[in-house]
């Protein structure tokens, strides 16, 4: 993301460049486009279940004290410094965006979601939403619905009213866009010093949050970030995480999920042993054997010329040995520990370079990989990534994609539900069940879509009109589906 940033930011100015009218002229304009015909939201899985009433504190914990960073008003000026120190810090924040900001600042936009960062709606031109009729309320709520989905492929799922101005209508239209409505218990007040980064407005900054959120467990902070520069709360923040990180305090976003934002939780040891299917001393493969992992989602194959490959059960390859061209060619489990493949002649075209470790037994795992290993001991793995589900492809259950870093998986449950998990396997995202032993599929049109045992179409992520495309899993914790380079759909 870094090293393309330059180069975004120079089309994000031509962008800008081309806007002439005013931003109240082009709030209109946006609300009148985004609303015929009018956006009915995400579809109902890309977000949990909308909580029924305002929601004034940080999600909680279980035990833990928690504090939920919100940043209102933006994308502004000062947006990417706020960006930066959160990365620094490690911690995870919600930012809601107002719509006529996101016209303008449309990379800062894609570098929330992309860095890892909760999106939520904010309205587009930020009015006072009891002063307007439903449908005007409607019409402020979708614009940034609709236009969040076309930068990012995602939908918001949370939404704060401007000002914390909200009726019966306000909370009703929210929750029926699967979003999730965020009051706050602490506030920086940093709106009023207008620009200033005085000493004063900075103390006064630090000493609000300070005070308010240490009063809770479940802090629920609000900050702002306009148009205009805020150097006071870009120079308060860092002293305000210190705060609470010394004093025990776990940062999430309002989705509850913690951990470096962009990640899907801290890089775990090295796995000491690959479960999977096991090749003992003494085992061979001649032409056209398999050998499948558990959950028959991946097999380890000796192809007729000679060649051993590992791929998925639908024939995409994965993994190769490169020894085509060797008719009648075969692999032998040594007794050395060592892997070999062998031509008809008797010579080595392959080896997996563990001579040495006796009793070693090649596995091929339900992880996507194949390991020579030894006891517990690792000796030598192949380690593909199994990241993207291509047009065609399928996933049943036990079925699983990995993120390239290793630590976010998503797992195609027995139950049918189809859930995204972190390093920690803490759930990120899932399609809640709707049929025992479901498969999912990435139609050729672009539609993700469950399948019943019987056939039924039971979910689909609406994507279906966009021609061939690819489902990523990416080590930001998030489900990505492209069509060429642009976001189709993504999860939070």
């Amino acid at each position: 993301m870094r090293g393309v940033r330059a180069a975004l930011v120079v089309a994000s100015l031509v962008a800008v460049s081309l806007v002439v009218s005013s931003r109240v002229d082009a709030a209109r304009s946006l609300q009148g486009a985004w609303s015929q015909p009018p956006f009915v939201g995400a579809p109902p899985s890309m977000c949990p279940a909308p909580l029924a009433d305002a929601q004034f504190t940080a999600p909680a914990r279980h035990g833990e004290r928690a504090i939920a960073l919100t940043f209102d008003d933006g994308p502004g000026r000062s947006t990417q410094a706020i960006i930066d120190i959160l990365e620094s810090f490690h911690v995870r924040a919600t930012f809601f965006n107002v719509g006529q900001e996101e016209l303008y600042r449309p990379v800062l936009v894609q570098e929330e979601a992309a860095d890892g960062f909760l999106l939520g709606d904010h309205t587009v031109s930020h009015p006072d939403m009891t002063t307007l009729s439903a449908a005007a309320q409607a019409e402020e709520i979708d614009g940034v619905v609709h236009e969040t989905r076309q930068l990012t492929g995602t939908s918001p799922c949370a939404f704060r009213p401007p000002g914390g101005s909200y009726d019966a209508t306000t909370l009703s239209l929210a929750r029926s866009r699967h979003m999730s409505f965020w009051m706050w218990n602490a506030s920086a007040d940093d709106w009023e010093a207008r620009g200033s980064g005085s000493p004063y407005w900075v103390h006064h900054i630090i000493s609000a949050v300070e005070s308010e959120g240490i009063a809770t467990s479940q802090a629920l902070v609000l900050f702002h970030n306009q148009p205009i520069l805020m150097p006071a709360t870009v120079a308060a923040l860092p002293i305000v995480i210190r705060f609470f990180l010394d004093h025990g305090y776990v940062f999430e976003d309002l989705l509850g999920r913690i951990g470096p934002p962009g990640t899907c939780g801290r890089p775990s040891a090295a796995p000491t042993s690959v479960p999977g299917t096991l090749l003992r001393v003494g085992a061979t493969m001649t032409a056209r054997h398999a050998r499948r992992s558990p959950s028959g989602q991946f097999a380890l194959t000796m192809e007729p010329g000679g060649n051993l490959v590992l791929q998925l059960a639908t024939g995409r390859v994965l993994w190769s040995a490169n020894t085509g061209g060797h008719p009648g060619a075969r692999l032998a489990v040594e007794s050395s520990g060592n892997v070999e493949i062998i031509s008809r002649s008797g010579a080595t075209l392959w080896a997996s370079g563990t001579s040495g470790n006796a009793g070693a037994a090649l596995v091929v795992s339900d992880a996507g990989d194949v390991a020579v290993q030894l006891g517990s001991k690792v000796l030598w793995r192949s380690s593909p990534v199994v990241a993207r589900l291509l047009a065609g492809e399928r996933l049943f259950p036990g079925w699983r994609l990995t993120s390239p870093g290793g630590q976010c998986t998503l797992l195609d449950q027995p139950s049918g539900s189809l859930a995204l998990v972190d390093a920690a396997r803490q759930l990120l995202w899932r399609v809640p069940a709707t049929a025992a032993g479901a498969h999912y599929v990435l139609e050729h049109s672009g539609n993700l879509v469950e399948v019943a045992p019987s056939g039924t179409t039971t979910w689909d992520s609406g994507t279906g009109t966009n021609g061939p495309a690819q489902l990523t899993v990416l080590d930001a914790g998030r489900l990505v589906i492209r069509a060429a380079s642009r976001p189709l759909w993504a999860t939070p």
